[in-house]
């Protein structure tokens, strides 16, 4: 046991020098009269993303919004939005069937819209009796909808959805 000791105790001497204080020489007339080189400049913080243009207001007839731009208005203004029919432009995230029938798509916001937090501005997209048989979109594809705006749970939704393919 005490030639473990001994051996533990000589191998750890070295490093109890490692702590000694070291002097450093006092610089020279000369070296003090050297320019100094400047320190780089920081470099330049990059900037944010711009903020997506929201548009609190229903589009005009014919114009497409954005997924965010409706979640927003109706948020600020539900009566302003309620009733009225829209084209959406979003990313598609699922579809749902219910009884063999497809019933409606889930779409989010885009990722340049609102990169955080991409589910909280989810909505569903239901469909009326004409609802195609299948969904051939790939999660988060490109997807333009219309559809009337409703209010489904207390935030924006969309009923008698149509999936715009021109």
């Amino acid at each position: 046991m005490y030639k473990h000791l001994t051996i533990a105790l000589a191998l750890s001497l070295p490093l109890a020098a490692c702590g000694a204080e070291e002097e450093t020489p006092e610089p020279t007339p000369a070296a003090e009269a050297e320019p100094s080189t400047p320190a780089p400049e920081p470099a330049a913080e990059e900037e944010a993303p711009a903020e997506p243009e929201v548009s609190l207001d229903p589009p005009a007839e014919g114009e497409t919004t954005t997924l965010l731009s409706l979640r927003e208005g109706f948020a600020a203004n539900a009566d302003a939005w309620t009733g009225q029919r829209v084209t959406v432009r979003a990313q598609f995230m699922s579809a749902t069937r219910v009884g063999g029938t497809l019933n409606n798509v889930s779409l989010v916001v885009n990722r340049e819209d609102y990169a955080e937090d991409r589910l909280r501005h989810s909505m569903m997209c239901a469909f009326g009796e004409d609802a195609p048989e299948e969904v051939d979109l790939m999660q988060y594809a490109e997807v333009t909808v219309r559809g009337t705006v409703v209010e489904r749970f207390g935030r924006a939704g969309l009923d008698d959805c149509e999936i715009v393919t021109e």
